[in-house]
């Protein structure tokens, strides 16, 4: 045993603990040709990621003309996989969009974030990932936007920042009608439920879909509690692109705007409530604020 060891030389390790597989496109279905498009990481607790690892200039290269359709698939699976892990079903339930879509083998590792551990993963099955370069969406989307995980990892930590205690509200599993599964709400709180998205002008049909699934399962849970009657806020907070963000056309910016009106108004029909936010202290503010009241 080495003595006079200075042990705070060395960086903490990791805390959380998560499994991560790799996604392959085999571009001529049976084949057995796989390309990693993207990798998928979880931990026990629900929190996932889904790192796509293919930019559009490499799949340009590669498949030139082709590459716009090719990019679309890989965008279709993507989405599809984050929703189906964003329900905290297990990954071997994911059914594939469409054939030529295959799930790797499942490993683990020690990591911050699940974002960190597929980033751990791209970085070891990825020949083609290069962070530096950007990924999929960092392509068409800067780093100024915003994904619905990162979203709510944001959120969640103003939140924890101001008050440590409320860290077990987030992510949590109810169950809104007897006999059915367990629905995961955002943030569930004393006075306040709220669920958290982002409307990226990308896949802008499942995006309206997922944010108003969202909305629902707000609205089974506000239907349940009136029976208790025990919160009074129940609300879904979108991140939503703005005027000034170049990385987007305006017709991209009018597309989310347009989703949002269309959401708000079936949240004012149920007695819910819709905000468009951008910086996440904002979200943090109105659950703080409504715990407070």
């Amino acid at each position: 045993m080495w003595k006079g060891l200075i042990t705070d030389a060395f960086p903490d390790a990791p805390v959380g603990s998560f499994h991560w597989a790799p996604v392959f496109l085999e571009p001529m279905d049976g084949s057995g040709e796989r390309i990693a498009f993207a990798v998928v990481a979880y931990d026990a607790a629900g929190w996932s990621y889904v790192q796509a690892t293919l930019s559009q200039a490499r799949l340009e290269c590669m498949y030139g003309v082709r590459a716009a359709a090719i990019l679309g698939l890989i965008e279709l699976a993507k989405d599809s996989l984050a929703l189906h892990m964003e329900s905290r079903r297990s990954l071997e339930g994911w059914i594939p969009p469409f054939g030529g879509c295959h799930v790797g083998v499942t490993r683990a590792s020690l990591a911050e974030t699940p974002r960190d551990a597929a980033e751990l993963g791209a970085k070891l099955v990825a020949s083609l990932w290069k962070p530096e370069a950007g990924n999929l969406m960092d392509q068409r989307v800067s780093k100024s936007a915003m994904d619905a995980d990162q979203w709510l990892f944001q959120i969640r930590a103003e939140v924890i920042n101001s008050n440590p205690a409320f860290e077990a509200r987030f992510n949590r599993e109810v169950r809104v009608k007897p006999g059915a599964s367990p629905t995961r709400v955002g943030y569930l709180g004393e006075r306040m439920a709220a669920n958290f998205d982002a409307l990226l002008p990308s896949n802008m049909t499942m995006r309206r879909q997922r944010a108003k699934s969202k909305l629902m399962d707000l609205q089974a849970l506000r239907r349940q509690d009136q029976l208790l009657n025990t919160r009074h806020t129940y609300e879904l907070m979108l991140w939503l692109p703005h005027g000034s963000m170049p990385e987007f056309t305006e017709q991209q910016i009018d597309q989310a705007h347009s989703a949002f009106l269309e959401l708000e108004e079936f949240a004012d029909r149920e007695d819910l409530r819709v905000c468009s936010m951008y910086e996440p202290v904002q979200a943090a503010a109105r659950i703080l604020q409504a715990e407070a009241a």
